[in-house]
């Protein structure tokens, strides 16, 4: 009798690590510089990064369910991917309060679509009792499709002396 394929697999994990550590890297350099979709609208940037979390917490509990105690330093990989773009999640829908930002661009180069811009967001939680004079600025590179924050600041607002 003949055992099952997956059991005759010399290393049956490999693809998965192919795909989650990388997956792992890139999500680890978004939690310093985010990746933004659509800069004038954060829902889609939500959606998106919802998607990957729900995605990596099935494929977690699929390939535990599958391999066992086989895959544990796998299934924990995953779940620091879906814990990693679940963050970005968290960040943008509760610790700040508005997901639209009035992010505003400057072109590198009229004759391409390539910006630096930045946005500003209140925080949903300040630090202190003033309201909205405090607030968390981002700078931006890239186009209005997609960019990368490359400067996250928690400043006051210019109207309150920042």
């Amino acid at each position: 009798m003949q055992k099952a394929k997956r059991k005759n697999e010399s290393q049956p994990l490999r693809r998965y690590w192919r795909i989650f550590l990388p997956l792992l890297v890139l999500l680890t350099v978004f939690l310093r510089f985010p990746l933004r979709i659509f800069l004038r609208d954060m829902v889609y940037t939500i959606i998106m990064y919802g998607a990957v979390s729900v995605l990596c917490v099935i494929v977690a509990l699929w390939v535990y369910r599958r391999y066992g105690r086989l895959a544990r330093r796998l299934v924990a990989v995953i779940a620091l991917c879906a814990i990693f773009s679940g963050w970005q999640v968290f960040d943008l829908t509760v610790l700040r309060t508005n997901t639209r930002s009035p992010a505003s661009g400057i072109p590198i180069n009229p004759s391409h679509s390539r910006l630096i811009g930045w946005a500003w967001y209140y925080p949903r939680f300040p630090d202190y009792e003033s309201i909205y004079c405090h607030s968390i600025q981002e700078h931006y590179f890239g186009i209005r499709l997609i960019a990368i924050a490359y400067s996250i600041e928690h400043k006051p607002w210019f109207a309150c002396g920042g």
